[in-house]
């Protein structure tokens, strides 16, 4: 339709839709506004015949325009004597920032999360009174940042001018919080709103009541239940020291420690013995506990055994003046001191056990041995012989003791001596760790994501109680956490595992055998969009490298190449087939050979070839014949490395879409490349 035609933005060239998020604009505009001309005439050169035509500014363009009359009239005010601002001007704050007024999008600059709640009164006043930000009616939220609840980069990325009717919301706002409440009552909890609860504990009035059900003795020694476990949640939640809390609840330091002291021994002493340790789950409970894509790993339907994944956590402290404690606290890993709490999980996630804490000096191996050596350890009470360890390749020097104890341990295969990359079994079998291991590494995050006390570096004096923190956390993961499911393609993935698993990567054998990494002359370079490559969905992407976690480094391979160039990727496509390739076993016939370029994400100067067999005239993922990688496992069949990927998804999805942003594009302009600007 004629009112749907794009148009383009005069300033900036921006397409935009002709009856949304565009303004007309005159010449007699920009007479009465000097300001906003002067804006129009730093970046495009307008004439008087221009002006005659019909013109039009984005709406970004225009109330950047209207943000520079408004300091052009403050100046101007001031220069007449009259600092006054006129009474419906916006006015400039520079002390105070804003977020955008639009409920299209996150208040977060530069998020893309589409699920969106209201800013809780809570949070504005938040805001407003500790980082000076002020957030408009109209903002929204995505459910990320109310869990992360890291603020201080709002202030940075914020606006500093306001209008009157935003300043007087401003002065609103604060009068309302003070009228209706100064301080935090725990004790009358249902009288908080569920969303300042959930920003405050991370729990619902349901989870807090079940929380005290199951804490008899926190009701028999404290005379403020409900403060106590609020004070100690929140404390958990925020990682405040404990005089900022003591100002928000309304009592005193010494009191806030009486009460989180309290909390946290019943808590352990009731709470954490329901929900956490060996002794609350039996082996049944575990298997349970298993998902599809481990099961038929690891397990056997008419004998299922136990499958557990290990990994060791960590909680930073600071440096000691005992000596002797500052070396076993000080990682070479790391470079800095921690300590290490080492978990044990089910495959959907499920916390089993959190040991510890170990030294920083103590790898996962040796922590593991002296669990497997400890005759009396709840492992071997609970677990019985031919059950499964998923390990990471720091556990290589404790799989002795763990097959002598009778378990059966599975870690990532290393390559070979003198070998540049893994073989097709040994990547296939590094395939079948990680599709299954990656669920531990998502419970570290959860741990450091919703208590945000385990992202500090902690003061020593906290040291004593710190792991049964941390331990209270693990059993509220577990207790209000729904654990991980399926994989909507997870039979799927089965059946792939099962044509594939033992499948040899022919491909790379020609490959390596022909050194064809050499051969530039066999090779014609070629725009994507010329390259005859079925178009696929994100479904097909992700049925072919098994799962979505190669799929968004593909991305960010994709963005990488299409930055650095002319805003194509420059694929090679071999001009004829080799007679050598029969020989290897390929197939030639209606065939292309395309080899591609990536540059390594972590070497500058590294780059992978990347090789792809494609069959001519079949659409869909069949289309791909074989693939290989000269990557670290690129020789894997089942699944494939996130080179391999990049280019499929950028031949098959990415070039067909209208506009394709790459992931946290604008950190591009965070870094100043030239120091003239000194």
């Amino acid at each position: 339709m004629e009112g749907e035609r794009r148009v383009v933005c005069i300033t900036c060239t921006r397409s935009v839709l002709r009856d949304r998020n565009r303004h007309h604009l005159t010449r007699d505009y920009l007479e009465d506004n000097p300001g906003f001309t002067e804006y129009v005439m730093e970046r495009i050169n307008i004439n008087e015949m221009a002006l005659n035509q019909v013109q039009y500014m984005c709406h970004r363009c225009w109330v950047a325009g209207r943000r520079q009359q408004a300091r052009f009239e403050q100046e101007q005010n001031q220069e007449l004597g009259n600092p006054e601002q006129p009474t419906m001007q916006p006015t400039s704050v520079p002390t105070y920032r804003r977020v955008a007024n639009t409920a299209r999008h996150c208040l977060f600059r530069g998020c893309i999360n589409q699920e969106l709640h209201r800013v809780s009164s809570f949070i504005k006043v938040l805001l407003l009174v500790d980082y000076s930000v002020y957030v408009p009616e109209n903002a929204r939220i995505c459910a990320h940042h109310i869990n992360s609840n890291d603020w201080s980069s709002l202030y940075e990325n914020g606006e500093t001018i306001f209008t009157p009717d935003q300043l007087k919301d401003m002065i609103d706002t604060l009068r309302a919080a003070y009228k209706h409440k100064t301080n935090i009552d725990f004790d009358n909890v249902n009288n908080i709103s569920p969303e300042d609860l959930f920003y405050l504990t991370g729990l619902t009035h349901q989870q807090f009541s079940t929380i005290l059900s199951e804490t008899p003795s926190l009701l028999a020694q404290c005379k403020r239940p409900k403060t106590a476990l609020g004070v100690y949640l929140l404390k958990l939640r925020s990682g405040e020291p404990n005089t900022r809390i003591a100002s928000q609840i309304g009592v005193s330091r010494k009191t806030i420690g009486v009460l989180l002291k309290t909390a946290r021994n019943c808590l352990t002493q009731d709470f954490v013995v329901r929900h956490l340790g060996f002794n609350h789950i039996s082996r049944n409970d575990i298997i349970a506990h298993s998902l599809a894509v481990p099961s038929y790993l690891y397990s056997n339907p008419l004998n299922p055994v136990a499958i557990v994944l290990c990994d060791g956590s960590y909680i930073y402290v600071q440096k000691s003046k005992n000596f002797l404690f500052q070396k076993k606290t000080y990682s070479l890993h790391k470079y800095k001191n921690l300590l290490k709490p080492f978990l044990i999980t089910c495959p959907d996630g499920y916390i089993i056990d959190i040991c510890g804490p170990y030294a920083a000096t103590k790898t996962d191996a040796q922590i593991m041995s002296d669990i497997m050596n400890d005759t009396t350890s709840p492992v071997h009470i609970v677990l019985q012989t031919d059950d499964v360890f998923i390990l990471d390749r720091g556990f290589r020097d404790s799989i002795p003791e763990i097959e002598s104890a009778g378990y059966v341990a599975h870690m990532p295969p290393s390559k070979d001596r003198h070998a540049t990359q893994l073989t097709d079994i040994q990547a296939n079998k590094s395939r079948q760790i990680t599709i299954v291991r990656w669920v531990i590494e998502v419970i570290n995050g959860w741990f450091k994501r919703d208590y945000k006390i385990f992202r500090h570096t902690l003061i020593n004096k906290t040291l004593p109680h710190v792991f049964t923190d941390f331990r209270i956390a693990g059993a509220l993961i577990n207790a209000f956490r729904q654990p991980l499911t399926d994989n909507e393609h997870a039979q799927a993935f089965i059946g792939i595992i099962a044509q594939r698993i033992n499948e040899h990567n022919i491909l790379g054998n020609y490959v390596v055998t022909e050194n064809i990494n050499r051969q530039r002359a066999v090779f014609t370079t070629m725009t994507a969009t010329l390259i005859p490559f079925p178009q696929l969905t994100e479904e097909d992407v992700i049925l072919f490298s098994l799962g979505t976690y190669h799929l968004k480094l593909a991305r960010s391979y994709v963005a990488e190449h299409l930055r650095g160039g002319d805003g194509l990727y420059n694929i090679e496509v071999s001009s004829s087939p080799s007679p050598s390739m029969a020989e290897h076993g390929l197939v030639t016939e209606n065939c292309s050979l395309i080899r591609g370029r990536i540059l390594s994400r972590h070497v500058s100067n590294k780059i992978y070839y990347t090789y792809i067999l494609l069959k001519e005239n079949i659409q869909g993922r069949e289309a791909i014949a074989a693939y290989y990688c000269s990557c670290m496992t690129g020789m894997r069949t089942l699944g494939a490395c996130a080179h391999t990927v990049s280019i499929i998804w950028y031949l098959g999805v990415g070039r067909h879409l209208d506009n394709f942003v790459g992931p946290a594009n604008a950190w591009d302009d965070v870094i100043i490349e030239s120091s003239n600007t000194i």
